[in-house]
């Protein structure tokens, strides 16, 4: 037998009502609930990364735990949020969840909150869901976006790595200049593709305004030169490292530690990125003392395979750079 339920799905942004929508379902019977979501900070408009809630009003209350499980499971894919409540432990009992999430990448998205029942004879199954759609965008404050390469320095006045001989190039970390040019004819890069850009090791954001940093959740990468004979850079989002590095590798030197003009990342919690996010890794090479860092899993696998030392998530960065940048 099938059931045709239809329930109007309010969708409010401090106030703003949006749309209507019907759905048809056979067993079993899924039945619509209110999705709100609502900016967490003001200024009406849910910026990139900030946080927000997302506020579900379902037909009849649900006694669901808000300590474990809580969630049967929770993807982003293709532009749907789906986050999936679960039945499996007790809890009180509300016709109303209010669900924080901690920010997601400029775009456009459909927001989906499910809630599933069942028993050992008819497994788990979705008795509720509604959606609901979402608007991330670019507020004032918020990042723009560049991106950090793997480069060859041969020769030449580079900055910031002064003047190599070409049998003494450093094989680094750098990032793009700020008119968006190759440093010079003598660069050349790791990652496959036309000129960063369109080919980096992985995507960062960048301060619209540089007299003003970035709040939280996104961190400033810091960076220290390895000492001689050694080449390149090496770069955190620790301060407290960069801070023991100086100390051990430059004793009674002038401070040489300096941050990345304009370059932040996220960082990783508990081994996880936020959504949207995904993990740069970082390996070690010991024979050349040098490090490496890839967004890339299996770029990462096939060093670690080869020689490297991997030393899993250094932080988390934008999944896919910003469109202007592609």
């Amino acid at each position: 037998m099938k059931h045709r339920l239809a329930q109007r799905l309010v969708v409010a942004m401090l106030g703003a009502l949006a749309g209507s929508c019907a759905i048809a379902q056979t067993r079993p019977v899924i039945t619509m609930p209110s999705v709100k979501v609502s900016a967490v900070d003001s200024g009406g408009v849910i910026g990139v990364y900030r946080p927000f809630d997302v506020i579900a009003t379902f037909s009849k209350p649900y006694c669901l735990s808000t300590v474990a499980p809580i969630y049967s499971e929770v993807t982003l894919k293709e532009g749907t949020l789906s986050l999936v409540l679960s039945h499996l432990k007790s809890g009180e009992c509300a016709t109303q969840r209010t669900l924080r999430v901690p920010g997601l990448p400029m775009g456009t998205y459909n927001v989906r909150v499910s809630v599933t029942g069942g028993d050992m004879y008819a497994g788990t199954h979705v008795v509720e869901e509604g959606s609901a759609s979402l608007k991330v965008e670019m507020r004032a404050g918020d990042p723009s976006f560049g991106v950090m390469y793997t480069a060859r320095v041969d020769g030449g006045e580079v900055k910031p790595f002064g003047t190599y001989p070409v049998e003494e190039a450093p094989i680094t970390l750098t990032s793009m200049p700020w008119n968006g040019e190759l440093l010079n004819e003598n660069v050349n890069w790791i990652e496959v593709g036309g000129p960063p850009p369109k080919s980096h090791a992985f995507s960062l954001f960048m301060p619209t305004d540089f007299e003003r940093p970035l709040p939280e959740p996104f961190v400033p990468i810091w960076d220290i030169y390895y000492p001689k004979p050694y080449r390149g850079i090496f770069v955190t989002t620790s301060r407290e490292t960069v801070d023991a590095l100086q100390a051990q590798w430059y004793p009674g030197v002038p401070y040489r530690v300096t941050g990345l003009p304009g370059a932040y990342v996220l960082r990783s919690t508990g081994g996880a990125c936020p959504l949207g996010a995904s993990p740069v890794y970082r390996v070690f090479q010991p024979q050349v003392v040098a490090h490496r860092w890839t967004q890339s899993m299996e770029t990462y696998t096939m060093l670690v395979q080869n020689g490297y030392v991997g030393e899993g998530i250094a932080f988390c960065s934008p999944s896919q750079p910003y469109p202007s940048l592609k």
